[in-house]
Protein backbone atom coordinates (compact mmCIF):
# COMPACT_ATOMS: atom_id res chain seq x y z
CA UNK A 1 0.00 0.00 0.00
CA UNK A 2 2.73 2.25 0.57
CA UNK A 3 4.35 2.10 -2.69
CA UNK A 4 1.00 2.55 -4.41
CA UNK A 5 -0.08 5.67 -2.32
CA UNK A 6 3.62 6.98 -2.90
CA UNK A 7 3.43 6.35 -6.86
CA UNK A 8 -0.53 7.38 -7.35
CA UNK A 9 -0.21 10.81 -5.68
CA UNK A 10 3.15 12.11 -6.69
CA UNK A 11 1.76 14.88 -9.34
CA UNK A 12 -1.31 16.93 -10.11
CA UNK A 13 -2.38 14.87 -12.79
CA UNK A 14 -3.05 12.22 -10.78
CA UNK A 15 -5.99 13.55 -9.72
CA UNK A 16 -7.18 16.01 -12.48
CA UNK A 17 -9.86 13.78 -13.30
CA UNK A 18 -11.39 12.63 -9.36
CA UNK A 19 -14.78 14.67 -9.35
CA UNK A 20 -15.25 15.94 -5.50
CA UNK A 21 -11.49 15.80 -5.04
CA UNK A 22 -9.45 19.41 -4.26
CA UNK A 23 -6.25 17.76 -2.60
CA UNK A 24 -4.88 14.77 -0.71
CA UNK A 25 -2.52 14.56 1.39
CA UNK A 26 -0.67 11.07 1.93
CA UNK A 27 1.62 11.05 5.23
CA UNK A 28 4.69 8.90 6.43
CA UNK A 29 6.14 8.31 9.74
CA UNK A 30 9.00 10.82 9.73
CA UNK A 31 8.49 12.22 6.36
CA UNK A 32 7.05 15.14 5.42
CA UNK A 33 3.43 14.30 3.47
CA UNK A 34 2.44 14.18 -0.21
CA UNK A 35 0.43 17.37 -0.95
CA UNK A 36 -1.26 16.77 -4.51
CA UNK A 37 -3.99 19.54 -4.73
CA UNK A 38 -5.93 21.20 -7.79
CA UNK A 39 -5.22 24.18 -6.46
CA UNK A 40 -1.94 23.67 -9.33
CA UNK A 41 -3.85 23.47 -12.14
CA UNK A 42 -3.55 27.10 -12.93
CA UNK A 43 -1.54 25.89 -15.78
CA UNK A 44 -3.93 23.62 -17.30
CA UNK A 45 -7.13 23.48 -18.97
CA UNK A 46 -9.30 20.52 -18.10
CA UNK A 47 -12.74 20.41 -20.21
CA UNK A 48 -16.02 20.04 -18.61
CA UNK A 49 -16.88 16.21 -18.52
CA UNK A 50 -19.09 14.93 -22.16
CA UNK A 51 -22.26 13.04 -20.77
CA UNK A 52 -23.33 10.33 -23.68
CA UNK A 53 -26.28 8.69 -23.04
CA UNK A 54 -25.76 4.66 -23.92
CA UNK A 55 -28.29 3.57 -26.96
CA UNK A 56 -30.43 0.37 -24.79
CA UNK A 57 -30.91 -1.57 -28.16
CA UNK A 58 -27.02 -1.11 -29.26
CA UNK A 59 -24.76 0.45 -27.22
CA UNK A 60 -26.11 -1.21 -23.72
CA UNK A 61 -26.86 -4.55 -24.96
CA UNK A 62 -23.68 -4.59 -26.44
CA UNK A 63 -21.83 -4.18 -23.36
CA UNK A 64 -24.50 -6.19 -20.98
CA UNK A 65 -24.16 -9.38 -23.54
CA UNK A 66 -19.92 -9.14 -22.88
CA UNK A 67 -20.54 -9.13 -19.17
CA UNK A 68 -22.71 -12.26 -19.23
CA UNK A 69 -20.78 -13.71 -21.71
CA UNK A 70 -17.51 -13.73 -20.68
CA UNK A 71 -17.18 -13.92 -17.13
CA UNK A 72 -13.58 -14.56 -17.59
CA UNK A 73 -12.42 -11.21 -18.39
CA UNK A 74 -13.41 -9.91 -14.94
CA UNK A 75 -15.74 -7.02 -16.31
CA UNK A 76 -16.88 -5.14 -12.95
CA UNK A 77 -20.76 -5.98 -12.42
CA UNK A 78 -21.43 -1.75 -12.48
CA UNK A 79 -21.14 -1.60 -16.01
CA UNK A 80 -24.05 -3.85 -16.36
CA UNK A 81 -26.18 -1.08 -14.96
CA UNK A 82 -24.17 1.76 -16.74
CA UNK A 83 -26.96 4.00 -18.84
CA UNK A 84 -24.37 6.64 -19.97
CA UNK A 85 -20.64 7.64 -19.89
CA UNK A 86 -18.77 10.22 -19.68
CA UNK A 87 -15.47 11.32 -21.18
CA UNK A 88 -12.91 14.19 -20.49
CA UNK A 89 -9.83 16.27 -21.23
CA UNK A 90 -6.61 18.16 -20.25
CA UNK A 91 -3.85 19.79 -21.74
CA UNK A 92 -1.58 22.43 -20.70
CA UNK A 93 -1.21 25.93 -21.27
CA UNK A 94 0.81 28.77 -20.95
CA UNK A 95 -1.01 32.16 -21.13
CA UNK A 96 -3.02 31.92 -24.09
CA UNK A 97 -0.82 29.49 -25.86
CA UNK A 98 -2.18 25.76 -25.74
CA UNK A 99 0.63 23.13 -25.20
CA UNK A 100 1.05 19.09 -25.62
CA UNK A 101 1.28 17.00 -22.59
CA UNK A 102 4.38 14.88 -22.24
CA UNK A 103 4.04 11.49 -21.60
CA UNK A 104 0.40 11.27 -22.14
CA UNK A 105 -1.31 8.59 -20.57
CA UNK A 106 -5.37 7.59 -20.68
CA UNK A 107 -7.09 7.93 -17.46
CA UNK A 108 -9.97 5.74 -15.83
CA UNK A 109 -10.48 8.31 -13.41
CA UNK A 110 -7.16 7.65 -11.79
CA UNK A 111 -4.48 6.69 -14.52
CA UNK A 112 -3.50 4.32 -15.96
CA UNK A 113 0.02 3.63 -18.03
CA UNK A 114 -1.82 3.28 -21.20
CA UNK A 115 -0.53 5.76 -23.64
CA UNK A 116 -1.93 6.41 -27.48
CA UNK A 117 0.84 8.99 -28.04
CA UNK A 118 -1.99 12.14 -27.75
CA UNK A 119 -1.01 15.63 -26.90
CA UNK A 120 -3.08 15.82 -24.16
CA UNK A 121 -4.79 13.80 -21.03
CA UNK A 122 -8.31 11.96 -21.52
CA UNK A 123 -10.42 10.41 -19.18
CA UNK A 124 -12.70 7.59 -19.94
CA UNK A 125 -14.65 4.73 -19.04
CA UNK A 126 -12.84 2.29 -20.40
CA UNK A 127 -12.36 -0.88 -18.01
CA UNK A 128 -8.72 -1.48 -16.96
CA UNK A 129 -6.22 -4.18 -16.53
CA UNK A 130 -6.45 -4.95 -12.26
CA UNK A 131 -3.06 -2.96 -11.53
CA UNK A 132 -4.10 -0.23 -13.86
CA UNK A 133 -1.24 -1.36 -15.66
CA UNK A 134 -3.31 -1.29 -19.23
CA UNK A 135 -6.56 -1.45 -20.77
CA UNK A 136 -8.26 -4.63 -21.43
CA UNK A 137 -7.92 -5.29 -25.25
CA UNK A 138 -9.87 -8.24 -24.81
CA UNK A 139 -12.52 -6.12 -23.79
CA UNK A 140 -14.68 -5.34 -26.85
CA UNK A 141 -16.69 -2.70 -25.36
CA UNK A 142 -13.78 -0.74 -24.26
CA UNK A 143 -13.37 -0.06 -28.48
CA UNK A 144 -16.95 1.72 -28.17
CA UNK A 145 -15.80 4.04 -25.42
CA UNK A 146 -12.84 4.73 -27.60
CA UNK A 147 -15.10 5.52 -30.21
CA UNK A 148 -17.03 7.81 -28.03
CA UNK A 149 -14.61 9.78 -26.79
CA UNK A 150 -13.11 10.59 -30.48
CA UNK A 151 -16.48 12.02 -30.80
CA UNK A 152 -16.16 14.19 -27.39
CA UNK A 153 -12.38 15.44 -28.68
CA UNK A 154 -13.80 16.99 -31.90
CA UNK A 155 -16.66 18.90 -28.97
CA UNK A 156 -14.03 19.56 -27.01
CA UNK A 157 -11.52 21.18 -29.74
CA UNK A 158 -15.00 23.28 -31.40
CA UNK A 159 -15.35 24.33 -28.05
CA UNK A 160 -11.64 25.25 -27.65
CA UNK A 161 -11.85 27.67 -30.20
CA UNK A 162 -15.04 29.23 -30.32
CA UNK A 163 -14.23 30.30 -26.54
CA UNK A 164 -11.80 32.59 -27.98
CA UNK A 165 -9.46 32.22 -25.24
CA UNK A 166 -6.51 30.42 -26.93
CA UNK A 167 -4.25 30.89 -30.23
CA UNK A 168 -6.28 29.47 -32.57
CA UNK A 169 -3.14 27.04 -34.14
CA UNK A 170 -2.33 26.10 -30.94
CA UNK A 171 -5.74 24.00 -30.62
CA UNK A 172 -4.69 22.29 -33.47
CA UNK A 173 -1.31 21.25 -31.75
CA UNK A 174 -3.78 18.85 -30.03
CA UNK A 175 -5.00 16.66 -33.03
CA UNK A 176 -2.91 13.77 -32.90
CA UNK A 177 -0.48 12.36 -36.10
CA UNK A 178 -2.64 9.30 -35.65
CA UNK A 179 -0.73 7.68 -38.46
CA UNK A 180 2.59 8.08 -36.54
CA UNK A 181 0.37 7.05 -33.22
CA UNK A 182 -0.41 3.75 -34.42
CA UNK A 183 3.30 3.11 -35.85
CA UNK A 184 4.14 3.47 -32.41
CA UNK A 185 1.84 2.82 -29.89
CA UNK A 186 0.03 -0.97 -28.59
CA UNK A 187 -3.87 0.14 -29.03
CA UNK A 188 -3.93 0.49 -32.73
CA UNK A 189 -7.61 -0.71 -32.77
CA UNK A 190 -8.47 1.92 -30.09
CA UNK A 191 -6.75 4.62 -31.50
CA UNK A 192 -8.55 3.78 -35.04
CA UNK A 193 -12.26 4.02 -33.33
CA UNK A 194 -11.32 7.13 -31.98
CA UNK A 195 -9.59 8.54 -35.63
CA UNK A 196 -12.55 7.39 -37.32
CA UNK A 197 -14.88 9.14 -34.83
CA UNK A 198 -12.90 12.28 -34.78
CA UNK A 199 -12.83 12.61 -38.41
CA UNK A 200 -16.56 12.10 -39.26
CA UNK A 201 -17.36 15.10 -37.25
CA UNK A 202 -14.55 17.07 -38.41
CA UNK A 203 -16.11 16.39 -42.38
CA UNK A 204 -19.67 17.08 -41.54
CA UNK A 205 -19.79 19.98 -38.81
CA UNK A 206 -18.81 23.47 -39.28
CA UNK A 207 -16.03 24.61 -37.04
CA UNK A 208 -12.92 26.07 -38.83
CA UNK A 209 -12.89 29.50 -38.11
CA UNK A 210 -12.77 32.02 -41.19
CA UNK A 211 -12.86 35.90 -41.53
CA UNK A 212 -15.79 37.44 -40.42
CA UNK A 213 -17.16 37.87 -37.20
CA UNK A 214 -16.12 35.63 -34.06
CA UNK A 215 -19.01 33.39 -35.10
CA UNK A 216 -18.03 32.45 -38.42
CA UNK A 217 -17.41 28.93 -38.97
CA UNK A 218 -16.93 26.78 -42.28
CA UNK A 219 -16.92 22.75 -42.98
CA UNK A 220 -13.61 21.72 -43.45
CA UNK A 221 -14.29 20.27 -46.93
CA UNK A 222 -15.22 24.24 -48.25
CA UNK A 223 -11.91 25.64 -46.70
CA UNK A 224 -9.44 26.80 -49.59
CA UNK A 225 -6.07 25.40 -49.17
CA UNK A 226 -3.69 28.01 -50.84
CA UNK A 227 -0.60 26.42 -51.12
CA UNK A 228 1.26 30.32 -52.71
CA UNK A 229 0.48 31.84 -49.60
CA UNK A 230 -1.01 34.80 -51.46
CA UNK A 231 -4.05 34.74 -49.02
CA UNK A 232 -1.77 35.21 -46.31
CA UNK A 233 0.58 38.03 -48.11
CA UNK A 234 -2.00 40.89 -47.81
CA UNK A 235 -1.86 42.29 -50.91
CA UNK A 236 -4.99 41.06 -52.03
CA UNK A 237 -8.30 40.86 -50.19
CA UNK A 238 -10.06 37.11 -50.21
CA UNK A 239 -12.88 38.66 -52.14
CA UNK A 240 -10.43 40.40 -55.08
CA UNK A 241 -8.44 37.24 -54.88
CA UNK A 242 -11.45 35.13 -55.63
CA UNK A 243 -12.52 37.32 -58.07
CA UNK A 244 -9.30 37.43 -60.50
CA UNK A 245 -9.26 33.84 -59.99
CA UNK A 246 -12.67 32.68 -60.97
CA UNK A 247 -12.63 31.41 -64.49
CA UNK A 248 -8.81 30.81 -64.55
CA UNK A 249 -8.72 27.12 -63.32
CA UNK A 250 -11.06 28.57 -60.63
CA UNK A 251 -14.76 28.20 -60.08
CA UNK A 252 -16.02 30.77 -56.91
CA UNK A 253 -18.85 30.00 -55.34
CA UNK A 254 -20.36 31.92 -51.86
CA UNK A 255 -19.53 29.08 -49.76
CA UNK A 256 -15.84 28.33 -49.77
CA UNK A 257 -13.62 30.18 -47.71
CA UNK A 258 -9.66 30.88 -46.72
CA UNK A 259 -9.24 29.99 -43.35
CA UNK A 260 -9.52 32.79 -40.77
CA UNK A 261 -6.66 35.26 -41.16
CA UNK A 262 -5.28 34.05 -37.46
CA UNK A 263 -4.51 30.56 -39.55
CA UNK A 264 -3.03 30.65 -42.49
CA UNK A 265 0.57 29.53 -43.28
CA UNK A 266 0.52 28.65 -39.30
CA UNK A 267 2.24 25.67 -38.70
CA UNK A 268 -0.05 23.17 -36.96
CA UNK A 269 -3.01 24.54 -38.91
CA UNK A 270 -1.01 23.84 -41.95
CA UNK A 271 -0.42 20.25 -41.05
CA UNK A 272 -4.42 19.83 -40.61
CA UNK A 273 -5.66 21.27 -43.84
CA UNK A 274 -2.77 19.62 -46.05
CA UNK A 275 -4.17 15.99 -44.62
CA UNK A 276 -8.07 17.24 -44.31
CA UNK A 277 -8.46 19.55 -47.53
CA UNK A 278 -10.75 18.52 -49.97
CA UNK A 279 -9.41 18.14 -53.47
CA UNK A 280 -10.89 20.50 -55.36
CA UNK A 281 -9.86 23.17 -52.91
CA UNK A 282 -6.75 23.73 -53.62
CA UNK A 283 -5.13 27.31 -54.80
CA UNK A 284 -1.92 26.41 -56.27
CA UNK A 285 0.80 27.73 -58.59
CA UNK A 286 -1.92 26.95 -61.27
CA UNK A 287 -4.60 29.27 -60.00
CA UNK A 288 -1.26 31.99 -59.17
CA UNK A 289 -0.34 31.76 -62.96
CA UNK A 290 -4.34 31.78 -63.91
CA UNK A 291 -4.51 35.43 -61.98
CA UNK A 292 -2.51 36.58 -64.62
CA UNK A 293 -4.61 36.30 -68.15
CA UNK A 294 -8.17 37.58 -66.19
CA UNK A 295 -7.86 41.15 -67.35
CA UNK A 296 -9.48 42.81 -64.10
CA UNK A 297 -6.42 41.63 -62.85
CA UNK A 298 -4.51 43.17 -65.19
CA UNK A 299 -6.27 46.07 -64.98
CA UNK A 300 -5.67 45.87 -60.79
CA UNK A 301 -1.81 45.59 -61.65
CA UNK A 302 -1.32 49.07 -63.72
CA UNK A 303 -1.22 50.69 -60.45
CA UNK A 304 2.01 50.85 -59.37
CA UNK A 305 1.84 50.19 -55.96
CA UNK A 306 -0.02 46.97 -56.22
CA UNK A 307 2.51 45.89 -58.93
CA UNK A 308 5.51 46.55 -56.92
CA UNK A 309 3.90 44.29 -54.10
CA UNK A 310 2.74 41.42 -56.55
CA UNK A 311 6.56 41.56 -58.11
CA UNK A 312 7.50 41.54 -53.85
CA UNK A 313 5.63 38.21 -53.37
CA UNK A 314 6.67 36.85 -56.11
CA UNK A 315 10.22 37.11 -55.28
CA UNK A 316 9.83 36.34 -51.71
CA UNK A 317 8.18 33.01 -52.94
CA UNK A 318 10.53 32.69 -55.81
CA UNK A 319 7.73 31.88 -58.35
CA UNK A 320 9.59 34.55 -61.08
Amino acid sequence: HEYVLRDIFKDIRDIVFIPNIKSVKVFFPGEEPIICTKGELADWIVSDAYKHELDEETERAVIIKECNEHPERRIPPKYKTFTDTYVSFAAKKKGNIIEPVKNATVYCYLPTKAEFGFPFLMNTDMVTSGDRNQLKTDVKFNLLFAKITGEKFFFWLKQLIESNEYELDSVFYLIPDFDECKKRHFYNSFIEEFQQEFEKHILQEKFIPIKGSDESYSLTAKIIYDTTGISSSGILSDEDLLTFASGANWTTNNDEYFPHPDLRNKPFFSVFIEKYHAEDMVFGEEQLLGLCSNPNFIEWLQIQENNNRFLAFLLEHEYL
